[in-house]
């Protein structure tokens, strides 16, 4: 991992050095206004703001945003991100062994950084662990900026993209191909089910598109289940919930929330969707990876279920959906719960 240069500010931090690295980019370029730099960078002037303030730990999209409208280089500028976020890490694990009210002792986070260098340089060479990457679209900046902070406080999530309308997240998602994307249902120029069905239709592979919206409508559950939502929240759920959510969708599985899926099933049942000869059809094991299904697990956890390979999870898994006629998953997830709703 590549160092800055200059000597760590114990005093203040490594965040709080970075940030002002951060103000010295903007000067150099002659001190251009928040707004200005608002305008090209697609934020809002207090998130660019908070970057350079030395408060919180700037996300990397953040960054890359101030950096770009400041003309620096994204390359190293990522280099000194992932540097000052390994930096910080060490000084707040040798503050908690520092006496109470004193400064962290800038020998004393050498000698640790040192060793760190050491026991990575000695060990074997492992490649890190891919980060899920993650799209919002939602017309809300605040509430984006709630999620991407959210989303950014785990090690295993990046955010990648955002957007505020239907035809910005269009453009942006292809070009980024995240591996989930988080839709708003109700948009000022289009709904964030036409997005996914859009995306999901040109996309190879296409990401899961997991819905988050303020409505509980039927109508609106329907036409994402159709469009191949893997999943459909409210954006009451709490945190925990929002994080499982991403993680369960971005592995293959499906998430409806179980307060709305009543009046689908039964509107299903009336179209024909789930008609019972399809059910028919579908061998003894081929239930069984339906009813998992219905739960909502992935390949991975079906087959530890069921204890088949993941290769024959995934046959399985492709001969219910045919058999069933239906192309997602989330909506073979509907017709597996409504089955147990008749047998109940």
């Amino acid at each position: 991992m590549p160092r800055s240069e200059k000597p760590i500010d114990m005093t203040r931090g490594p965040v709080a050095k970075f940030a002002a690295e951060l103000r010295e980019l903007r000067r150099a370029v002659g001190t251009p206004t928040y707004r200005q730099m608002a305008q090209q960078a697609n934020y809002s002037i207090t998130v660019l703001s908070q970057a350079a303030s030395g408060a919180t730990m700037p996300p990397w999209p953040v960054v890359m945003a101030f950096v770009g409208a400041c003309g620096g280089d994204r390359v190293e500028w990522d280099q000194r991100w992932h540097a000052m976020r390994r930096d910080q890490a060490i000084h707040d694990a040798v503050a908690t062994h520092s006496p109470p009210g004193e400064p962290v002792s800038s020998g004393t986070f050498q000698a640790v950084r040192d060793a760190q260098d050491r026991q990575i340089n000695d060990s074997p060479q492992q490649a890190a662990p891919a980060s899920l990457k993650v799209f919002v679209l939602d017309d809300h900046e605040l509430l984006r900026y709630a999620v991407r902070m959210l989303l950014e406080s785990e090690p295993d999530i990046e955010v990648i993209g955002e957007a505020a309308t239907a035809a910005e997240a269009i453009a942006r998602i292809p070009a980024l191909k995240p591996d989930v994307a988080i839709l708003d249902i109700r948009l000022p120029d289009g709904d964030g089910i036409s997005v996914c069905r859009e995306v999901r239709s040109f996309m190879e592979p296409p990401p899961a598109c997991l819905m988050l919206t303020s409505y509980s409508d039927d109508d609106a559950l329907f036409g994402a289940i159709m469009a191949g939502a893997a999943g459909y929240m409210l954006k009451q759920v709490s945190s925990e919930s929002l994080l499982k959510a991403v993680r369960t969708v971005a592995a293959g599985g499906s998430l409806l929330d179980s307060t709305l899926t009543t009046s689908v099933i039964d509107r299903l049942r009336d179209q024909g969707e789930l008609a019972d000869p399809r059910y028919a059809q579908l061998s003894p094991q081929e239930r069984r990876v339906l009813d998992c299904i219905a739960d909502g697990l992935t390949n991975r956890q079906i087959g530890e279920r069921l204890y088949l390979s993941k290769n024959t999870v995934k046959n399985y898994v492709s001969s219910v959906l045919r058999k069933l006629g239906v192309e997602r998953r989330t909506a073979a997830a509907v017709y597996g719960a409504s089955r147990r709703k008749d047998t109940a």
